[in-house]
């Protein structure tokens, strides 16, 4: 193939996709359809998909959800789980839901004029407003705001795009809701957005049957009636394989149109649905923290769940399954798992899939070193050699090893800084010596990307009374 021959094909394609979009904004929307103004720009917001993982996102993370803006679609109206979160936005797209020959529409808006109790902004499309008889059953519920919006198909040149998205003429092809749903977060002014719900396991639902018939199930958080599975055969009944390949094809492609809009207004994507096929946006990062139970090990997992990475959290094996100050923390980017950095092969399991590990976990009682300094070079040194040797054989890209200023003793002059000579004064700071050195070893010989932190005297919520900073204020 020729490139310059590409490049004035492409670019010919594109003028012919911005002429038709022009087209069809001027046919099909409306120039002004403005958008509510009491939202932060600064917060987060999360789109409840109607994907099966929904419901275990929910159960999980009820924490993570309630200080941030809920925007709900299609059917969640009609189901407890809609009542139990109160979202405070609702995204409907479909010309489906605005059929009055549609029994299963008219109940969604009568379950969410009689259910909704909360301040909530309902978005519809424009050419929705044509018909009144779902705007006649809302109009009884003082609570819901009924808001326009554009859903004409933008395609074309970037720059021709990317005006037309900021003026809310329309969106990239919406072959689902979750696209314009994307959109109107941005122009309603978040910075932060989260997918929940936002599965897309269509492909493995699909088949040909023997009468070359395509059979489909797209399954929801919600269980389908057996008449809805039903009326989806049907409508499938004359629809080729091809066709609806074609129409996944359409989705997965303007999700890529969405991220590169949302780079360009710096607005960020996080898909925290468990094993969604959406390839286009960021994944929570996986970040394993050993000690995670403890003191700064459980409020460092708090703020990198909040900074939107995926934590693998190692809790100490106990028989009383407890997991110390983990407890009670709950986010869809959480796994929390117990076991004992002593044993190499429990860390070769746990580094799978990291890309970054913290390493706390650590015996840090230095006058229980004195009676028992074999179980700290097990643990301290040993336990080390296990993280590093599993995180080189796992390819981690970087390794955080948290040591402590016991490694440098009584000051030899102050302040203390990294060329003070390091005095081996207890068992407890003979071990961090040793995993120090023992981890500076893998970065020298086999360059594993290693970094020391060497706390002093940290203090704060969740620290034992016995420490020396509480000992002082108390």
């Amino acid at each position: 193939m020729n490139p310059l021959l590409d490049k004035m094909q492409k670019w010919i394609n594109d003028g012919v996709q911005t002429l038709l979009s022009i087209l069809k904004i001027v046919i099909y929307s409306k120039n002004k359809t403005p958008m509510p103004t009491e939202f932060d720009s600064l917060g987060e917001i999360v789109i409840l998909g109607n994907g099966p993982s929904l419901n275990t996102t929910v159960a999980s993370s009820s924490a993570f959800l309630r200080d941030k803006t809920l925007l709900a679609v299609n059917f969640a109206g009609s189901t407890d789980l809609f009542k139990q979160l109160c979202p405070g936005l609702y995204v409907i797209a479909d010309p489906y839901f605005f059929d009055a020959s549609k029994e299963k529409s008219v109940d969604l808006y009568c379950a969410l004029s009689e259910s909704v109790t909360w301040e909530m902004y309902l978005f519809v499309p424009v050419f929705a407003f044509k018909r009144k008889w779902w705007q006649e059953i809302l109009s009884t519920n003082p609570h819901i705001h009924i808001v326009q919006y554009n859903i004409t198909p933008v395609e074309g040149y970037k720059w021709f795009s990317r005006y037309a998205f900021r003026k809310g003429w329309g969106c990239p092809r919406p072959r689902n809701v979750l696209i314009p749903s994307i959109m109107l977060a941005f122009r309603l002014g978040f910075k932060k957005i989260y997918l929940a719900g936002a599965d897309h396991s269509w492909l493995p639902q699909l088949s040909v049957d023997d009468n070359n018939r395509v059979i489909t199930r797209q399954p929801h958080f919600y269980k389908d009636s057996e008449q809805h599975n039903k009326q989806v055969d049907a409508e499938y009944a004359n629809i080729h394989l091809h066709e609806v390949l074609y129409s996944m094809y359409v989705a997965f492609r303007s999700y890529f149109v969405i991220r590169d809009y949302a780079e360009r207004i710096g607005c960020k994507i996080i898909n925290i649905t468990p094993g969604s096929f959406i390839d286009a946006f960021e994944r929570m990062k996986k970040v394993l923290v050993t000690g995670a139970d403890g003191f700064i090990g459980s409020h460092l997992t708090e703020m990198l769940l909040d900074r939107g990475f995926q934590v693998r959290a190692l809790s100490y094996y106990n028989s009383f399954n407890n997991w110390g100050w983990l407890e009670g923390i709950t986010h869809p980017g959480l796994e929390v798992v117990c076991g004992d950095i002593r044993d190499p092969y429990f860390c070769k399991h746990i580094m799978q899939g990291i890309d970054i590990v913290f390493h706390l976990a650590a015996l840090i009682a230095i006058p229980y070193s004195y009676v028992a300094p074999d179980s700290y070079v097990d643990t301290n040194i040993k336990g080390t050699l296990n993280v590093c040797q599993a995180a080189k054989e796992r390819g981690v890209k970087r390794v955080l090893v948290t040591s402590t200023s016991e490694v440098y003793g009584t000051a030899k002059y102050v302040p203390i800084d990294e060329n003070h000579p390091k005095q081996p004064q207890s068992p407890y700071s003979a071990t961090k010596i040793g995993a120090d050195a023992l981890a500076m070893s893998f970065y020298n010989a086999f360059e594993l990307p290693v970094v020391i932190v060497r706390p002093f005297n940290t203090y704060g919520p969740r620290q034992s009374a016995r420490a020396i900073i509480p000992t002082i204020i108390t």
